[in-house]
């Protein structure tokens, strides 16, 4: 079948993969001794084909011997392996690219195997195998959850100021992305909160009573999006809380230590330091403002640098000037 279909759709023979994948060109049988060791096999292939260019290239893949290491020939090898590398060279979304990850989240993924996967994801799964896919014997073949390389997210985290919040990531993300209900997997399958209505609703809905039937039908209708609004005004001012109670928790923070430097010191508001004997800062809400000092030209021909002043000064001796 295979066979007729490489025909059909005009397949070039196996003599011409050969010289794609760089093998040697077989002019006789005893060319492909080197790929098709069997002289038995070759000597079918003489008796069918007549000549190592009218080859079909299916059944010369499936006689071919396997490469150590693998389960494939060395022509079915080549073929394999540059179709997946098309595939990915020609995929504007592989994650290798440059442009779509950094080298440290490169490295972070690359590390991560899907051992890492199920002790995260599992029923109180402690140990695993490195090769998921591969049995392995108990307890010799298994390995801590301890021991397999973690997924640092820490490297997809934006460093704003200090990075002081850097690898907190219930900061703000646990208000926007909680977890999901075990009950309902879709949002419009859950039931509508039963919200009290407040005394304007009701006397508004008091008065409306007295219309005809027409109009309160109409009015029914109506109510499964007046209650939606009203579980969403709901949940916003939720969120809004609980924003406000995030703002005072950072800025509480931010009120113990309202500056630091680049070494990670911190420094209280108003505070002045030197950074170094010429540089003076200082902490003024929120932030560090230096200042450098500019040095006086000197009036002896040798002044000499003390340590801990910032501009060199004139001893006694070099202040004396050689005379003519």
């Amino acid at each position: 079948m295979n066979i007729q279909r490489g025909r059909d759709h005009g397949i070039p023979p196996y003599h011409d993969f050969r010289v794609y994948c760089n093998l040697s060109s077989a002019q006789t049988f005893e060319d492909l001794k080197n790929e098709i060791k069997n002289p038995e096999i070759r000597e079918k292939l003489s008796r069918l084909y007549g000549s190592p260019l009218n080859i079909d290239l299916f059944p010369a893949l499936m006689v071919e011997d396997l490469v150590p290491g693998s389960r494939l020939g060395p022509t079915l090898m080549c073929l394999l392996s540059t179709q997946f590398r098309r595939i990915r060279d020609g995929d504007r979304l592989w994650y290798e690219n440059p442009g779509v990850f950094t080298p440290a989240q490169l490295t972070q993924i690359k590390q991560t195997s899907l051992a890492r996967v199920l002790c995260d994801n599992g029923d109180n799964i402690t140990r695993v195998q490195h090769d998921v896919f591969k049995v392995a014997e108990f307890p010799h073949g298994y390995s801590s959850c301890e021991e397999i390389p973690k997924l640092d997210l820490r490297m997809w985290q934006d460093c704003c100021e200090d990075c002081r919040t850097r690898g907190q990531f219930n900061a703000f993300s646990y208000h926007f992305r909680g977890r999901r209900s075990l009950d309902y997997s879709f949002q419009e399958d859950k039931p509508l909160k039963k919200i009290k209505m407040s005394k304007t609703v009701s006397s508004v809905k008091h008065s409306k009573y007295f219309r005809n039937a027409t109009s309160a039908s109409n009015e029914n209708t109506n109510m499964p999006a007046v209650n939606d609004f009203k579980e969403f005004v709901l949940e916003m001012q939720e969120t809004i809380s609980s924003l406000r109670n995030q703002i005072k928790k950072l800025e509480s923070r931010l009120s113990k230590t309202d500056c630091t430097d680049e070494k990670g010191k911190s420094y209280s508001s108003n505070e002045t330091w030197k950074m170094d004997p010429c540089t003076v800062c200082e902490c003024k809400v929120g932030q560090i403002t230096c200042f450098v000092e500019s040095c006086p030209p000197a009036d002896c021909e040798a002044p000499v640098k003390v340590k801990g002043d910032c501009c060199p000064v004139c001893l006694k001796q070099n202040n004396i000037k050689k005379k003519p």
